[in-house]
């Protein structure tokens, strides 16, 4: 039997999008150095409205993608102390990212 999951949403330009897509998508690609945290959220209509706020005037469209993590792995990960608002959004700091990709249960979408 295959572990609760939970879906999680993140906000992509383009070119994070084509990344993802290179990598047939079966994870993130790794963090730029200006990007110490791995933001995605727990509401789609939030993750669309950083797309359409945020992506498309940065880069001219954006995107949501959707997965699933391991509930689990989900509840006890450190989430920053700044990302456990009322939105219920995760924070994953770069150290931990490696440990997040490996817990994806299925591909990106």
């Amino acid at each position: 039997m295959k572990p609760p999951t939970t879906t999680l949403y993140r906000p992509v330009g383009p070119q994070e999008l084509a990344l993802i897509e290179a990598g047939d998508w079966a994870g993130f690609p790794s963090r730029l150095p200006d990007q110490p945290i791995f933001y995605p959220v727990m509401n789609e209509e939030y993750a669309i409205q950083i797309a359409r706020d945020w992506n498309v005037p940065a880069s001219g469209s954006g995107f949501v993608t959707r997965f699933e993590v391991d509930s689990e792995y989900l509840q006890s990960s450190r989430r920053n102390a700044w990302a456990r608002g009322c939105t219920g959004n995760c924070g994953f700091q770069r150290r931990n990212w490696r440990n997040l990709t490996g817990i994806l249960s299925a591909a990106l979408k």
